[in-house]
C-alpha cells in the first residue's frame, strides 16, 4: 500500500499501448504492505537498465525521463485494486504505478 502524499523514488516509461507514463520500479511511501518478502527495505539501483526508445509522449505534455530515477509523491492509492498514480516534483503528468512495481 501507498500513502497519499508521501516521498517516492521510480523509474517510468512512456507505454504506447495506455497512452500514458507507467512505473517499472517504486520505492518509499509503503504503509503495512511487506513486498517482496520482508527484510530491509530494498535499495533504488543507481539507475534502470537502458531500453529501446518507445514512441515519445503527446507534444503537449513535457516528456519525463526515462532511464533514470525520479523524486516525487504519490498522487493516490487504490489499496483494493492495487494501483495508484505518481507524480514527480518536477512535471505534472501522472504516472500509474501497480503493485507489482513496489519495491
Amino acid at each position: 500500500m501507498l500513502v497519499e502524499g508521501a516521498p517516492v523514488t521510480f523509474a517510468c516509461r512512456w507505454d504506447p499501448d495506455k497512452g500514458t507514463y507507467r512505473a517499472d520500479s517504486c520505492w518509499g511511501a509503503t504503509g503495512d504492505l511487506q513486498v517482496g518478502g520482508g527484510g530491509p527495505p530494498a535499495q533504488p539501483p543507481s539507475a534502470p537498465a537502458p531500453r529501446t526508445v518507445p514512441p515519445p509522449p503527446p507534444a503537449e505534455a513535457v516528456p519525463l525521463p526515462e532511464g533514470v530515477l525520479l523524486t516525487g509523491s504519490v498522487h493516490g492509492w487504490n489499496e483494493e485494486k492495487g494501483f495508484g498514480f505518481l507524480k514527480a516534483h518536477h512535471a505534472s503528468q501522472r504516472v500509474f504505478v501497480g503493485r507489482h512495481s513496489l519495491q
